[in-house]
């Protein structure tokens, strides 16, 4: 039989999907893979943080410089007083090391727990505080993140985001990862509350005050900041009424003064 030349069928290496929705599927799957591997590595991280040990956290501690604006004018007493209820509180918490307190000199009111034991709060949340219930919340829920260990997971998720974005230059793809980052240390805050209340109770026998404090942060724009890395105050609040009378913990006792007004 002779050969016939001829052209090829134009069907032929034609496939019936349409550009985009390939394009989408793509996208999607790569979205689902940076996801996975993201959170893969955050818990790989989260298991190892836990098996740092004190000298090590030491270490890494040194290798890190923070710029926290510490106010070195702080009143003696205003430093002796905080200090007396963490280390009053560290009695309940437990944690391996000392804990000392510092005070920033900022206006944007937050607090801070730092790599070695250290906490910082500012000179605007101090502002903000009415009654030393409220304050025992805000130091016992930064001790939370030491008992939890989430300054170090902190530390280790920044790597993991920093390493992942030399693979994906892509800045939506990064801002996925962000968001990611962002859930889990809104998680971070969540358990911390639940760390504060606990030692209300342990020091009061009781958690009054304990969302007093974020139902004034609703008010303000100065806010603003400290929300970008928290949850949502309405929901913080909702969270720690609901944990308080689930587990029938007492909420009804006096509003305790502060000793000092804070210069």
């Amino acid at each position: 039989m002779a050969y016939i030349p001829k052209l090829p069928d134009d069907e032929v290496n034609v496939t019936n999907s349409n550009f985009i929705e390939e394009t989408i599927k793509l996208v999607v799957a790569l979205l689902l893979f940076i996801t996975i591997a993201f959170s893969f590595l955050t818990l790989s991280t989260s298991l190892i943080v836990e098996h740092i040990s004190l000298d090590t956290e030491k270490k890494l501690q040194s290798l890190f410089s923070y710029d926290m604006n510490i106010d070195t004018n702080s009143s003696d007493k205003d430093i002796i007083y905080l200090q007396s209820i963490v280390d009053n509180l560290n009695s309940c918490a437990k944690l391996p090391y000392d804990i000392n307190i510092s005070i920033a000199n900022e206006e944007t009111p937050n607090a801070f727990a730092m790599m070695g034991g250290a906490i910082v709060i500012t000179k605007g949340m101090l502002k903000e505080i009415k009654n030393e219930n409220e304050l025992t919340f805000v130091l016992g829920h930064e001790m939370g993140h030491f008992k939890h260990r989430d300054h170090l997971k902190g530390l280790g998720n920044t790597i993991v985001l920093a390493m992942i974005s030399q693979f994906v230059p892509n800045s939506f793809v990064q801002d996925v990862i962000s968001l990611n980052s962002l859930s889990y240390s809104k998680s971070q805050e969540s358990s911390a509350d639940i760390f504060g209340i606990e030692m209300m109770l342990c020091r009061y026998k009781d958690t009054q005050g304990s969302a007093s404090l974020f139902q004034r942060m609703s008010k303000g724009d100065k806010w603003s900041d400290f929300i970008s890395t928290h949850p949502n105050f309405a929901k913080r609040v909702t969270e720690i009424k609901s944990y308080i009378k689930s587990n029938n913990l007492p909420y009804s006792g006096d509003s305790i003064q502060l000793k000092y007004d804070f210069e």
